[in-house]
């Protein structure tokens, strides 16, 4: 019996481990994009482009999300 609650604790902690993983990334994607998207609209409402730059920030903050998340994913690999 007491194996399988060591059992059961070994997989909490995997979920655990996983779960934060999971959520540091989701966090650095939309985090980076957020980011970028307020960058942007500030740069769009300073120059008066009419809205034209915002989409340019949200897939740069895409692609940048990306590119944070490999990082991270690489290093704790």
């Amino acid at each position: 019996m007491k194996k399988k609650l060591n059992l059961n604790k070994l997989q909490n902690k995997e979920i655990i481990v996983y779960f934060e993983m999971v959520s540091q990334l989701g966090l650095t994607v939309i985090g980076s994009m957020l980011f970028m998207f307020l960058i942007f609209l500030f740069l769009d409402r300073k120059f008066a482009f009419g809205g034209k730059l915002i989409p340019f920030g949200v897939i740069l903050g895409v692609f940048l999300g990306i590119f944070m998340a490999y990082r991270i994913l690489k290093k704790k690999t």
